[in-house]
């Protein structure tokens, strides 16, 4: 199952993978700025490849950054659901004492009538949460 460090860790990833398709569509933009790239066929041509890096990447980078959103929202869910479910598992653990406690009354009073009645037996807690979603699976 994926975990909060492994979403977090794609985020960081994915967010540095933006940071370089950024620097791309600046490096490209730079070198279309040189002196060297003054008219001609070669000159259109550069400027044609640059254009398209700097739609393509800037398109990556955007998408990226999504991606490495996406990755941060999942992470902060993961962390609700273990939130949760330690919870869960300290109000389980409780009963599971409470419930020891209440046999060891139940039979104490059951064995002698000095020992007074324990009453009803603890009530269990709802069950475990359920996973977020899916992709949590």
């Amino acid at each position: 199952m994926p975990t909060e460090a492994t979403y977090l860790a794609a985020a960081i990833a994915l967010e540095r993978a933006s940071s370089d398709a950024d620097e791309l569509v600046r490096d490209a933009r730079d070198a279309a700025a040189h002196d060297a790239l003054r008219g001609g066929a070669l000159t259109a041509a550069v400027r044609f490849a640059i254009e398209r890096i700097e739609t393509g990447g800037t398109a990556v980078a955007s998408a990226l950054r999504s991606a490495a959103d996406a990755c941060r929202w999942r992470a902060e869910q993961c962390r609700l659901y273990d939130d949760e479910l330690a919870r869960w598992h300290q109000l389980d653990d409780a009963y599971v004492q409470a419930v020891r406690t209440w046999q060891a009354l139940s039979a104490a009073h059951r064995a002698s009538w000095s020992v007074p009645d324990p009453g009803a037996p603890p009530t269990a807690p709802a069950g475990p949460p359920s996973r977020p979603h899916p992709w949590i699976a």
